[in-house]
């Protein structure tokens, strides 16, 4: 939060962030409990798993900063598509 708005703008914006900032810390320890369920029962099953059972792997998902490097199209091309999309409307 910028200071001037936490020093001159109203109550209420200060509270909207605070309640963004505290949603955002909620999902980010529910993934981290998700992520260690996970690992922890892997590593479990593998260990009290028989010698002739296939081992479980940790599944591969694609990270965060992965989805954000994939190629995206440029605006010029979202903007033809939205034309054409129109154009068959008629």
């Amino acid at each position: 939060m910028p200071l001037d708005t936490f020093f001159y703008d109203e109550e209420y914006l200060l509270n909207s962030y605070l309640q963004a900032y505290y949603e955002h810390m909620n999902y980010e320890a529910w993934l981290q409990g998700s992520y260690h369920y996970i690992a922890q029962s892997i590593v479990l099953a593998n260990a009290f798993s028989s010698k002739h059972q296939e081992r479980l792997n940790y599944p591969h998902y694609q990270s965060y900063f992965e989805r954000q490097a994939s190629p995206q199209k440029s605006t010029e091309d979202q903007e033809q598509d939205a034309r054409d999309w129109l154009c068959s409307c008629y």
